[in-house]
């Protein structure tokens, strides 16, 4: 603003400024007279930029003439401070590893990342990187992402680390993000594993199998048996904590599938079970079912293993005479009424001396009386014959662990 602070009227008769151009609002000042004590004013926008702290003064000229010619001047100044925004955007990264060490030489280990909107304003996932390893899908996919204040997000990869005892590596998780008006923000987080001596304890290992029994049936179908045999191959005792299947699910109130779960194995030994199952269709249906079975070891580690039995609807066939040769399957059955005798039978197709039975998982089935179940009296005792195990089911004593 210009003003007139003398007796005697005068014309403007330059506007300028030492920074910035004045542009065409201040220019078109030149020529206004001012009586005594009149003012005029204009504005024009100067660009300065810098970070946090700097400053930048600069001043404007104006000049008048008195009708005699006589020039006055006079200037002002202006300063002004880039100061930090306080609504600026900004993220933060979390990574973290598990575990955070394995035993030489090493292994696989999972990073997850997690990044978090603490600005003030919706920011969109840009990029995820890992120095060292790829991120993989999960991270990736967290690209376009939009997070609004204080929304996280998070993914996981896996990294593969090996060496001797000792050896550690750092790796560093980075995410950039970027806002509305494309400002583009970042941080990244490291995390460190490490190699440690070789581990005496292997872990739990079990291993499962499962058969059914039959493995088809004529349409329309009918009742399978299936029987599933858990196996403890560590070096320690673990408990049987949990036994699932796809189709039926929890078979702990299945058959005597509930007298295993619970139970305690010893290192090599097994205990099996039998639940047995309607399935009904039209020729040419099947299902595949699979079983899981998770054990325990007494400082919590864990292990789990699966198996998977097959069972189909078949074209209806003519009935087999029960006393021919029905060339079907081998059944061994072994029951034990006392606890110091046994007997065992075995049916086999053909004439003359009966083969010696592929091994083979035997479900308590009479194939030539066409008895779907063999059912286990007061203090019977059954085996089960699954390739070259023999495996007890039945009234078998349980070993709970004990606190």
């Amino acid at each position: 603003m210009v003003t007139n602070t003398g007796v005697e009227t005068v014309t403007i008769a330059t506007v300028t400024d030492d920074t910035h151009a004045v542009g065409a609002e201040c220019t078109a000042l030149v020529g206004t007279t001012l009586a005594t004590a009149q003012s005029a004013s204009c504005s024009f926008t100067g660009t300065f930029t810098g970070t946090d702290g700097e400053t930048e003064t600069n001043t404007a000229t104006a000049t008048a003439e008195s009708a005699d010619g006589r020039v006055a001047t006079a200037s002002d100044s202006e300063t002004v401070t880039i100061a930090a925004d306080d609504d600026e955007p900004e993220i933060t990264v979390q990574k973290t590893a598990s575990p955070t060490s394995r035993p030489a030489p090493g292994g696989d280990f999972t990073f997850d990342v997690e990044v978090t909107n603490t600005g003030d304003e919706a920011v969109a996932i840009a990029t995820v990187t890992d120095d060292t390893h790829a991120v993989g899908a999960d991270c990736t996919a967290l690209v376009g992402t939009t997070l609004n204040p204080t929304e996280s997000a998070d993914c996981s990869f896996t990294g593969t680390f090996t060496g001797t005892d000792g050896d550690t590596e750092t790796n560093t998780a980075e995410v950039t993000a970027v806002t509305a008006e494309q400002i583009t923000v970042s941080d990244t987080d490291a995390a460190t594993v490490t190699i440690t001596g070789a581990d005496d304890d292997d872990g739990p290992e079990v291993e499962v199998r499962k058969a059914a029994k039959p493995t088809s049936r004529p349409e329309p179908g009918g009742k399978f048996a299936f029987a599933i045999q858990v196996i403890n191959r560590g070096d320690e005792d673990v408990e049987l904590i949990s036994l699932v299947d796809s189709v039926y699910g929890n078979l702990n109130n299945r058959g005597t599938c509930d007298d295993i779960v619970g139970t305690e194995l010893e290192p090599g030994e097994s205990s099996a079970c039998l639940f047995e199952v309607t399935f009904t269709g039209e020729a040419g249906d099947e299902e595949i079912n699979t079983v899981r079975a998770v054990v325990e070891e007494a400082d919590g580690d864990r292990d789990s293993d699966t198996a998977t039995a097959k069972i189909r609807i078949t074209e209806k066939s003519v009935p087999v005479d029960p006393g021919g040769d029905s060339g079907g399957d081998t059944t061994i059955i072994v029951n034990n009424s006392s606890s110091s005798s046994s007997s065992s039978s075995a049916a086999a197709g053909g004439g003359g001396a009966a083969p010696s039975p592929t091994p083979t998982l035997v479900v308590e089935k009479l194939v030539r009386t066409g008895q779907d179940s063999l059912p286990m009296g007061a203090g019977a005792f059954s085996l089960l014959i699954l390739g070259s195990l023999l495996v007890a089911t039945g009234e078998r004593q349980r070993r709970r662990r004990t606190s």
